[in-house]
């Protein structure tokens, strides 16, 4: 890593969200089907969704993430349960650790919401999809 340390942010406006879906779209093709849309992500974010993106330089929001990790709320066994549907660098930001950083970020925050008369709020076995690298 260059400069000052990465940082990781909650992605919740339009223009971050946004480049969210170009980042996506860089590694997944313009169409791909498995893209996960504007309209998606505000609609995953307005649900209780987690939307994290990482920056190794610059701004957040004020310039285009280098990762992303998209997190819906689900149920597993009557529990309240997260699961991952996007976990991606950019790979030519990939192997410093900005992919640990979103999962650590992703749990750290997780850890500090109220279970919501839950168990567990993120369990053992969660499941990933999406993870891309190249």
């Amino acid at each position: 890593m260059t400069g000052s340390p990465a940082v990781v942010a909650a992605m919740s406006s339009v223009a971050a969200l946004r480049g969210g879906v170009e980042l996506q779209q860089a590694w997944l093709g313009e169409h791909a089907s498995s893209v996960w849309r504007l309209p998606q992500l505000l609609s995953i974010h307005r649900s209780g969704g987690l939307i994290l993106g990482v920056w190794e330089e610059g701004v957040p929001e004020a310039s285009p993430c280098d990762g992303l990790l998209v997190d819906l709320p689900a149920e597993a066994d009557g529990y309240a349960a997260r699961h991952t549907v996007v976990w991606m660098v950019d790979p030519a930001h990939q192997g410093r650790g900005l992919g640990v950083r979103l999962r650590s970020s992703e749990r750290r925050l997780l850890q500090q919401q109220p279970a919501e008369g839950h168990a567990a709020a993120l369990p053992a076995g969660n499941e990933v999809h999406g993870h891309i690298r190249r």
